[in-house]
This record gives structure tokens, C-alpha cells and sequence, in this order.
């Protein structure tokens, strides 16, 4: 299941989702570059666990990055019942990342 994008109007989505990811980037960032692939693969990972993807670029949505608290990229945030139960900022390691998915799967 590839990437969904978040904007103002799929906000509501995101906070109805029961396990979600959210990745911040821009175009320009370099640490994003890196981390986008990883994010994406996680995705196809974690399709089949009920864990929806969504990504939006800061310079199309800085409503977005006040909305959800983000100061820098790339931020990547993992919510559960609609709420953040932890985030990343700047570049991680899919195992990192992996440690975080493993508590929005936890029941």
C-alpha cells in the first residue's frame, strides 16, 4: 500500500486511524531523502498490519506542520487511536523506526 498524502482535509482521517505514520519532508531537505525510502519500504512492510502510511511535504502544508506540532524535518510520527504516542526527528534507522511501529501495534 503506497504512501497516502496528508492534507488539512485527511487530518480527519489520520485521527480516526486506529495505528498510523505520519512523515514531514521537503523537496530540498537532505536527511529527508534518505529516510523517505525507508519510510516507504516500512509501508509495503507493514501493509497487511492495519498500519496506514501517510506523508506531506512542509512547504505545501506549514498549516499541517503547526497542526502537528513539528518544528523540523524530517519529522516521522506514530499514532495510535489518533493520538501521538511517539515521533522521530531528523534521520533514523528502520530499526529505530521499527521499535516505534511495534508500540502503536501493541494492544
Amino acid at each position: 500500500m503506497p504512501l497516502k498524502e496528508l492534507t488539512p482535509d485527511s487530518l480527519e482521517e489520520l485521527r480516526s486511524s486506529k495505528a498510523a505514520v505520519v512523515e514531514a519532508w521537503a523537496v530540498w531537505c537532505q536527511p529527508c531523502k534518505l529516510i523517505s525510502p525507508i519510510v516507504e519500504e516500512l509501508a509495503k512492510d507493514y501493509s497487511d498490519r492495519g498500519v496506514v502510511f501517510y506523508r506531506f511535504n512542509a512547504e505545501d502544508y506549514p498549516d499541517l506542520l503547526s497542526e502537528l506540532g513539528i518544528l523540523s524535518i524530517p519529522t516521522v510520527l506514530f499514532m495510535k487511536d489518533g493520538r501521538e504516542v511517539a515521533r522521530t526527528v531528523g534521520l533514523a534507522s528502520k530499526k529505530a523506526l521499527e521499535g516505534y511501529l511495534s508500540k502503536i501495534l501493541e494492544e
